[in-house]
């Protein structure tokens, strides 16, 4: 996966997966983060200033669609499938770690 700058159309960084990447979508926030799938089933969150990797979970199943996000009363939520089944996190408005939490549906 490759980030370019959109003024200069040079590559600003690019993050390597290991064992391969996969057919995710991609999402980007206002917030800085992408959300995309890797090739080992996880979900996952990269800063997207740097690239480095944040957060994943492993969802146990190819991630075939891109992420959806919406906000609910101040929280983030994303949205992803992974094999046949919808996975929802949040992203509680009040963490100042901006750590995610799985809740399922």
């Amino acid at each position: 996966m490759q980030a370019i700058d959109c003024e200069t159309g040079k590559i600003r960084w690019s993050h390597k997966w290991e064992g391969g990447g996969s057919r995710s979508g991609v999402l980007t926030t206002a917030g800085n983060l992408v959300f995309t799938g890797d090739g080992a089933n996880n979900f996952v969150a990269l800063d997207a200033r740097t690239g480095n990797a944040l957060w994943h979970a492993n969802l146990g199943g190819d991630i075939g669609n891109g992420p959806i996000t919406y906000e609910l009363e101040g929280n983030q939520y994303l949205v992803v499938g992974a094999g046949d089944t919808l996975y929802g996190f949040v992203m509680l408005a009040k963490e100042p770690s901006r750590q995610l939490s799985q809740r399922p549906y």
